[in-house]
C-alpha cells in the first residue's frame, strides 16, 4: 500500500501514519473511502486545518480567533498568549446633559417629521455626531458545542478511512426490524417503543432479499441452499408487516442498507443520525436522539484492530 511505503521510508509509526492520514483527509488531498487514493485537484487548493487557520488568524492581529485551538497551540509551543487590559473613558448622560446645559442650547440629535412640520428646528442646533462613540456589542454567532464534537468525532473516524453514510428518518419495519433477526411479535416493535405514521405503506426491498430474511425468520433454508441457518423464530413472516412504515429507531438500519447494496469487503462505513423512540421526556431522555453506528469488514481484521 502507498502509504504504508511512504510511512516506512519517512520512518514513521503506525500512529503517527494514521494522525498523516486523518490531516491528508481534513485537508481535502486524500479522497474518501478505502483504499486510499488522492484526491482530485480543487481550484481553491487543500483545505486550512483549524491551527493554520488561527495562525493565520494571529499573524494578522485579529480579535475573534477559536479560543479553544489557541489553547492546543500554545501547549505545542506555536504561540504565546498575552494578556492586556482596554480601559475606555467616555462622558456619560449627566456629563452630556450638563455640557448642553453649558452650552445654553437645546441641541438636536435626530431630525424628526415633527421638527419638519413645526418649523422649530430652524431656531435649535444639531449636535455634532461622533464617530467614535461606544455601540452596542454584537456578540458574534458560536457553534454549538455538541455538534461541533459529533463534526470532530466524525472527522476522526473519516481519518480512519471510514465512509460517512446516511439513510431515510422513514423507514420499514423491514429495514428497521426484519433485516436485524427482531421478531415481528416483538415488544420493542409495539407502538409504545416506536411511532408508526398511519395512512403509509413502505415499499418491500427486492424479491431475494425478502425471500432471504423470510427464511430466515421461519426458519426454513434460504434459497439456492440446502439447510436452514437455524431455527429461526417459527410461525409465518408477514410481508404486510414488513412493509409498514416507522419512524427510525436506530441507526443499524443504515448499515443493513448499505450491506444490502455492498455486501463483499472491503469497506468502512458509519453514520451519526437521528432516530426516534417513544419515552417519557426528561432531562436525559427525549424522543429523538443522535446515535453512531458503524461496520468493518476487511480480511485479516480482529477485534484487536479496533481496539
Amino acid at each position: 500500500m502507498l502509504t504504508n511505503e511512504i510511512a516506512s521510508a519517512e520512518g514513521l509509526s503506525d500512529d503517527e501514519r494514521s494522525a498523516a492520514v486523518g490531516i491528508l483527509r481534513r485537508r481535502g488531498l486524500l479522497a474518501a473511502g478505502y483504499p486510499f487514493r488522492l484526491a482530485e485537484e480543487r481550484p481553491e487548493g487543500p483545505t486550512l486545518l483549524p491551527e493554520e487557520v488561527v495562525l493565520k488568524q494571529v499573524a494578522n492581529e485579529e480579535d475573534e480567533v477559536d479560543e479553544a485551538v489557541v489553547s492546543a497551540l500554545e501547549r505545542r509551543g506555536l504561540v504565546r498568549i498575552e494578556h492586556r487590559s482596554i480601559k475606555r473613558w467616555g462622558v456619560s448622560d449627566e456629563g452630556r446633559r450638563l455640557a448642553l446645559a453649558a452650552d445654553g442650547v437645546d441641541q438636536l440629535g435626530a431630525l424628526t417629521v415633527r421638527d419638519l412640520a413645526d418649523g422649530t428646528w430652524r431656531d435649535r442646533g444639531f449636535r455634532a455626531y461622533d464617530v467614535r462613540a461606544a455601540v452596542p456589542y454584537a456578540r458574534a454567532p458560536r457553534e454549538n458545542p455538541y455538534r461541533a464534537w459529533l463534526d470532530e468525532f466524525a472527522d476522526l473516524l473519516v481519518g480512519l478511512g471510514f465512509e460517512e453514510t446516511e439513510g431515510p428518518l422513514l423507514e420499514t419495519e423491514f429495514w428497521n426490524n426484519d433485516v436485524l433477526f427482531m421478531p415481528q411479535d416483538h415488544p420493542a416493535r409495539s407502538i409504545h417503543d416506536a411511532f408508526s405514521p398511519v395512512g403509509l405503506r413502505g415499499r418491500l426491498p427486492r424479491e431475494d432479499l425478502l425471500a432471504g430474511v423470510a427464511a430466515v425468520h421461519e426458519g426454513r433454508p434460504i434459497p439456492g441452499e440446502a439447510t436452514p441457518l437455524g431455527p429461526g423464530w417459527g410461525g409465518r413472516y408477514d410481508p404486510v408487516r414488513a412493509a409498514r412504515p416507522v419512524l427510525r429507531s436506530q441507526t443499524t438500519a443504515v448499515s443493513a442498507r448499505y450491506l444490502a447494496a455492498k455486501p463483499r469487503p472491503p469497506f468502512r462505513t458509519f453514520s451519526i443520525d437521528r432516530n426516534f423512540r417513544v419515552e417519557s421526556v426528561d432531562a436525559r431522555h427525549h424522543l429523538e436522539f443522535l446515535q453512531c453506528e458503524g461496520i468493518v469488514g476487511e480480511a485479516g481484521v480482529t477485534l484487536r484492530h479496533l481496539v
